[in-house]
């Protein structure tokens, strides 16, 4: 099951890739801090320069309490990025369940990939942390030595879900080279983000939120020899 609701709050919650945790941090207080520190600490300085030192020291607990979570610094980062991927598509298929046209289907996906707000998260701040953490360092997990086998064993389930997600729609839009189209996709959303927000002389002037959507449908309508 990819989704769980909460029966007293009816919250979603992204279920996680178990190869990816020793213990599943959702399920405890001390497991949602964190997940919330560290995506603070990698959102600032980097994944370079993140461990699970500075992470017990952010939490206020030791750094053998962290091993009891998480096996190393790289599968705790697939984890948030699978908290990442799986929220934005679960509100993708939210936006498009209703929505019987192919092409405004097609729109309210890349509408969603070119906000990227995560507001089924009831915490703002940890939605807003994924997010930074998912423009820096998301294009990254899956350009790693060992993609094949973390396609394998699970640990990407959740951005093949919506790379599946993304290209079944450019085919009902018979887009040429879906598959490959959906993941320049994600990859732009990501890097448009992070570029607004660290160098904009790296991108366009235009490329805020509405601006990046557009650069997405560009991307779309120059793959069907529009202009």
């Amino acid at each position: 099951m990819l989704y769980t609701t909460d029966k007293f709050t009816y919250q979603v919650r992204v279920s996680l890739p178990p190869v990816l945790y020793i213990k599943n941090p959702q399920e405890t207080a001390l497991g949602q801090s964190l997940l919330e520190h560290a995506a603070a600490c990698i959102s600032r300085d980097g994944l370079e320069e993140f461990n699970f030192r500075k992470l017990a020291q952010a939490a206020g607990c030791t750094e053998a309490t962290v091993y009891r979570y998480f096996e190393n610094k790289h599968k705790l980062v697939l984890l948030l990025m699978n908290l990442f991927w799986g929220y934005v598509d679960f509100q993708i298929q939210q936006r498009i369940r209703f929505e019987p046209k192919a092409e405004a289907a097609l729109n309210a996906c890349l509408n969603e990939l070119g906000n990227l707000q995560l507001h089924e998260i009831h915490n703002p701040h940890f939605a807003e942390l994924l997010v930074h953490l998912a423009a820096r360092e998301g294009v990254k997990m899956h350009l790693g030595k060992d993609i094949h086998a973390e396609t394998q064993d699970g640990s990407l389930t959740h951005y093949l879900r919506l790379l599946q997600t993304v290209e079944d729609l450019l085919r009902l839009n018979h887009v040429s080279y879906p598959r490959a189209l959906a993941g320049l996709l994600l990859d732009s959303a990501l890097q448009q983000h992070f570029y607004r927000h660290n160098e904009p002389l790296l991108t366009d002037s235009a490329c805020e939120e509405e601006g990046c959507v557009q650069f997405l449908q560009s991307l779309i309508h120059r793959e069907r020899g529009q202009k």
